[in-house]
């Protein structure tokens, strides 16, 4: 039996962020996975960078930042933006 392990809120949180296009193996699962941890580093918890990426957002003609980001122009206007919030 493995050892027991506190897991934190976070930790839980991330298990229960439904896998819709970002489960492992995934074509944009790498891609997915650098926008969720430069959000995380720009908003510090995990709830924040769903809100962020899933709400429409002014500074993209109120689209998405995670649907902004899924062309290679947006994907750089996103991650722009995420680099001046942290």
């Amino acid at each position: 039996m493995a050892p027991w392990r506190w897991r934190t809120a976070e930790d839980i949180a991330w298990d229960r962020i439904v896998p819709v296009g970002r489960e492992f193996g995934s074509p944009d699962f790498d891609r997915l996975m650098e926008l969720d941890d430069a959000a995380f580093s720009a908003f510090g918890s995990i709830k924040r960078v769903r809100q962020w990426l899933d709400a429409p957002n002014d500074q993209f003609g109120g689209v998405p930042p995670e649907d902004v980001a899924r062309s290679p122009d947006g994907w750089d206007k996103v991650m722009s933006l995420l680099k001046k919030v942290d």
